[in-house]
């Protein structure tokens, strides 16, 4: 009977040193799992932060340029509301002068 107790309690350590090393497998696991997902989610969080700020510019960018084209549009805004100015001076004399007396 002494035997028996004797490998029986070896096989009892051996499966405990065992169970021991398994935990602190599954222990530093977890932990590296933790430290994966915060950075995923601090990742995911500065992508939305980046995506909202495209969003916003976007938003910016198009209501500058339907301002601008609205500017543009007019006979007194716009790059080339000068050049239409300066034409339509230019032609108008010559119009009352075809049309004459």
């Amino acid at each position: 009977l002494r035997p028996d107790i004797l490998e029986a309690d070896e096989q009892c350590t051996s499966f405990e040193s065992q169970l021991a090393q398994h935990a602190q497998a599954l222990e530093s696991e977890l932990v590296q799992q933790r430290r994966a997902q915060q950075e995923l989610a601090a990742v995911a969080e500065a992508t939305r932060g980046l995506r909202r700020r495209e969003a916003h510019l976007t938003a910016e960018l198009a209501d500058s340029m339907s301002v601008q084209g609205k500017f543009s549009a007019s006979p007194y805004f716009g790059s080339d509301s000068y050049a239409r100015r300066d034409q339509g001076q230019a032609t108008a004399p010559a119009a009352a002068v075809a049309d004459g007396p």
